[in-house]
C-alpha cells in the first residue's frame, strides 16, 4: 500500500494496529505512529488514536498508551474503554479504576460505560478486593440496565469471588441466565478462598448435572479444596472419580495431586504420581521437596534438591 504511494485512512489505519498489537510490534506500531501524527489523521480520529492506545497497553507501554490518549481530542467509549483495560492488563488496577471514575464524572453519550468498560472495572476490583468500589460498580449496572450481559454478569461474578464475598457472589451466581464454565469455576473459585469444602463439592455436583464438563482449573480448585480442609477420604474418592470418568490430567491437575497427597502426609502415593510427571514441571519438584520436609525426610530432600540442581531446576 506503501510503496504504491496510497495513504491509509481512518478505516484501514485501526487495523493494522491491532495486528501491531496482537503480534506484539511495539517498534512496528510506533513506526505507524509517526506516520499517522505526520499525515495529520490522528488527533481529531477517535477510532485511530483508540487504536494505539490498545496496541501500546497490549505490548506493555502504559507511559506511552496515556500519552496518546492525553493527545485525543474527542474521546468516546472505546477510547476510555481501551484505557481503562490497558491498565488493569498491565498491573495498574487502580490506575484503571481512576481513569474509570473519571469517564463516569464527564459522564456525556459519548463517554457512557459499556460492559466491556464495567468488564475492566469489575477486574480492577476484584484485583485490589475494593468490595465497596465493586459494589458501587454493581449499582452502576443496576441503574444503566447492563446487567443483561452475559460479560457483566461473569465479571460481576468473579468480583464478588476475589473479593471474598460468597454470599453475594452466590447472588450474582443465581442471576447469571446462561451459566458457562467460567461462572461455576468463579463460584467454586469462591467458595475455595473461604475454605468452604462443601459449598465446594455441591457446586460441583450442580455444575455435572447442568451438563458442563470441568476442565483442570475446576478439578485443581476441587482437589485444592480438599487438601486444605484435610479431608483425606473426600479427597481420594474424587481422585478416583477423575480416573473413572477420564477428566482431564494436566499439568495443574497433575500439581493439585500432588500437593494434596503431600498435605494428607501420603508420599508413597505422591512419590508414583511424581515419577510420572514431566521432568520440567517445576513446581512438582517443589512439591515433593516440601513434602518430603514437612514429614520430617531431610536426606530426601536433599537427594531430590541435588538431582533438581543437576537437571537446572530452580
Amino acid at each position: 500500500m506503501r510503496a504504491s504511494e496510497a495513504l491509509p485512512n481512518h478505516f484501514t489505519l485501526p487495523m493494522i494496529v491491532a495486528s501491531c498489537a496482537e503480534l506484539e510490534l511495539v517498534n512496528c506500531g510506533r513506526s505507524i505512529h509517526g506516520l499517522v501524527s505526520k499525515l495529520g489523521i490522528f488527533s481529531d480520529n477517535s477510532a485511530v488514536g483508540s487504536s494505539f492506545v490498545y496496541m501500546y497497553s497490549k505490548c506493555g507501554v502504559l507511559e506511552e498508551a496515556h500519552g496518546v490518549f492525553d493527545e485525543i481530542l474527542f474521546r468516546d467509549v472505546v477510547a476510555w474503554t481501551a484505557l481503562v483495560i490497558g491498565c488493569v492488563q498491565n498491573g495498574e488496577s487502580k490506575m484503571g479504576l481512576e481513569c474509570l471514575r473519571e469517564m463516569n464524572r464527564i459522564g456525556g453519550d459519548v463517554e457512557r460505560p459499556n460492559f466491556r468498560t464495567l468488564e475492566g472495572g469489575f477486574q480492577a476490583c476484584g484485583n485490589l478486593g475494593d468490595l465497596l468500589a465493586g459494589r458501587c460498580l454493581h449499582g452502576l449496572v443496576v441503574k444503566t440496565g447492563m446487567g443483561y450481559s452475559q460479560v457483566v454478569q461473569s465479571s460481576l461474578l468473579s468480583m464478588y469471588s476475589k473479593c471474598g464475598n460468597p454470599e453475594e457472589a452466590h447472588r450474582s451466581f443465581c442471576e447469571v441466565v446462561k451459566k458457562d464454565l467460567i461462572s461455576w469455576t468463579a463460584m467454586i473459585s469462591a467458595y475455595l478462598r473461604m475454605e468452604r469444602a462443601t459449598e465446594c463439592f455441591g457446586m460441583f455436583w450442580e455444575m455435572l448435572v447442568s451438563g458442563i464438563y470441568p476442565d483442570g482449573i475446576v478439578i485443581s480448585c476441587m482437589l485444592s479444596s480438599f487438601s486444605n480442609s484435610m479431608r483425606v477420604f473426600e479427597g481420594k474418592a474424587f481422585h478416583g472419580l477423575i480416573i473413572r470418568r477420564g477428566y482431564i490430567l494436566d499439568q495443574l491437575v497433575q500439581n493439585a495431586l500432588l500437593s494434596m497427597y503431600c498435605k494428607f502426609g501420603f508420599l508413597k502415593l505422591a512419590e508414583k504420581l511424581f515419577g510420572r510427571v514431566n521432568e520440567q514441571n517445576f513446581e512438582a519438584w517443589n512439591l515433593m521437596v516440601s513434602g518430603y520436609r514437612k514429614m520430617g525426610l531431610i536426606l530426601k530432600c536433599i537427594e531430590l534438591f541435588r538431582e533438581m540442581q543437576y537437571l537446572g531446576i530452580e
